[in-house]
């Protein structure tokens, strides 16, 4: 898998994956993503029982081992079924052939491993993040973090005001795994996975998994996985409409939902457009714009559109900018299933211009995405630390030409789905040296925001945040005003200097 290719693209376009009934398609996403959350604790436990490392041609044999200890530890295969689907995995693929004795006596020893014996959840985070991450927002945040990102995210739906939705309250809202095992107590702070050569980390997302796993008749676990997106993306139809929708209202408005109730876009209220998939830290920036009914709202790289469709319902006139093209077809499918307005543009949003000025921005820009970790685990062997702020000096040049766009005294609130400081709020204190905005405060604060908002009065979530009813996406959003004598200056980006912030942790 490339860099800038999500594992569900990536999934989306195997055709061994395609082959597959539907059952089993959710296995096979549940086994990679859980391999890929727990990739630093496999590679530690795999370390125990090979004592040379395999060679580089055999990594399909290191994958399907990764693959079965993750199905033995952190699912609910029984142990002499993976071992047996391994072993003829491997006996079937050519790639693997001469490997079945290997394979059969360690993932034997694997399954008579006890669980209590499992590494620390830190090795699941690359070294060089894992620092940089302690070093910024210490100690206790990064357990937290580490603990947040082996859980699935749950689902959650934005929904357009005035709505009658039948929602009934589920049992248990969300579905829990057993509990962590205890750790070892050999894990340090920020320990490397041990047995890792340079690059390795990252080829286990280059590699193809689940092409592998799809010629094993391997039974679904209960429940179901979503594989939609968390801004506005379309859900796919698979199963009968239920009558009713199981969940549970947050304190923001967005409703969680309950899983294993089949194909979203069969749930009450998808062809009537009464809602569409947001998770509910996205649905904050426009929360933070405060009023926008009747006010000519800009929303600058708006796809896949899931902000466009709060602010066209929350009756802002909308005018929505993105580069690209097939990203915003799927706003336009959202905007006519919602029976709502907005004007849509494909341009780039550097070179975007108006003849009138708007009275408000959402200026949700591109970044590298670490907020996102836990719906897309691959990124964190993807990225590189020297790669991690490419879009630092993109994100400058944006809120310097939002800042032209935005009329004497508009607000203009800037987000990213980051952890990163330098994306956040040093973007944003760099851009209130530069140009002619000032912060501006909440009309009010609700009680449930208080806890996620910094001492500088921005919004910062983490996944870990709401940790009981599921926790959220990361995300930095911060509510900026235009002086109203100024005239803006070219937006300069800051010396990357990390610094530690007060975060929120209901």
């Amino acid at each position: 898998m490339k860099e800038n290719v999500t594992l569900d693209e990536a999934i989306e376009r195997s055709r061994a994956f395609a082959q597959l009934e539907d059952r089993d398609r959710r296995f096979v996403r549940q086994l990679v993503t859980t391999t890929l959350r727990r990739l630093g604790q496999i590679q530690n436990i795999l370390r125990d029982y090979l004592a040379d490392p395999l060679p580089p041609k055999n990594f399909n044999v290191k994958v399907l081992l990764m693959m079965g200890i993750a199905e033995h530890h952190f699912m609910r295969t029984p142990s002499h079924a993976l071992v047996s689907e391994a072993v003829s995995l491997a006996r079937s693929d050519e790639t693997m052939r001469g490997y079945q004795g290997l394979t059969n006596a360690v993932l034997r020893k694997v399954c008579d491993r006890e669980k209590d014996e499992l590494p620390h959840l830190r090795y699941n985070l690359p070294r060089w993040i894992a620092k940089r991450w302690h070093a910024v927002y210490g100690d206790a945040w990064l357990s937290d973090l580490a603990a947040a990102l082996t859980e699935a995210p749950a689902t959650d739906l934005a929904i357009k005001p005035g709505s009658d939705l039948p929602i009934e309250a589920p049992d248990v809202l969300i579905e829990q795994e057993p509990k962590e095992p205890k750790a070892s107590a050999r894990a340090p702070v920020d320990q490397e996975t041990a047995d890792q050569t340079p690059g390795e980390q990252e080829r286990v997302a280059e590699q193809a998994p689940e092409e592998k796993v799809s010629k094993a008749s391997l039974s679904a676990q209960d429940g179901e996985v979503v594989s939609e997106g968390p801004d506005g993306e379309r859900p796919r139809q698979e199963h009968e409409a239920p009558s009713v929708i199981k969940g549970s209202l947050l304190a923001n408005g967005a409703l969680r939902l309950a899983p294993a109730q089949g194909s979203i876009a069969q749930l009450p209220g998808y062809e009537t457009g009464d809602w569409w998939v947001q998770d509910a830290a996205a649905q904050v920036p426009v929360l933070m714009l405060g009023d926008v009914a009747g006010k000519r709202v800009l929303d600058l790289c708006a796809a896949p559109g899931g902000k466009t469709l709060q602010l066209a319902a929350r009756g802002a006139h909308v005018t929505a900018v993105d580069i690209s093209e097939n990203r915003l077809k799927r706003l336009h499918e959202n905007l006519e299933r919602c029976q709502l307005k907005a004007e849509v543009v494909t341009q780039d949003a550097l070179t975007y211009s108006s003849d009138e000025l708007f009275d408000a921005i959402l200026l949700d820009a591109p970044c590298s995405a670490t907020g996102t970790l836990r719906r897309h685990p691959e990124l964190m062997w993807q990225r590189r630390e020297e790669s991690l702020l490419t879009n630092r000096r993109l994100q400058a040049k944006l809120l310097g030409r939002a800042a032209r766009l935005l009329k004497p005294n508009g607000i203009l609130v800037y987000a990213v789905c980051s952890l990163e400081p330098e994306e956040g709020i040093e973007q944003v204190m760099a851009a209130l040296s530069a140009l002619p905005l000032e912060t501006s405060r909440l009309p009010s604060t609700p009680d449930w925001l208080s806890p996620l908002l910094t001492t500088e009065g921005f919004f910062r979530s983490a996944p870990q945040d709401w940790a009981e009813q599921g926790g959220m996406d990361g995300f930095f959003a911060a509510r900026l005003q235009r002086r109203e004598k100024d005239k803006p200056k070219a937006a300069v980006a800051s010396t990357p200097r990390a610094g530690r912030l007060r975060l929120g942790s209901n």
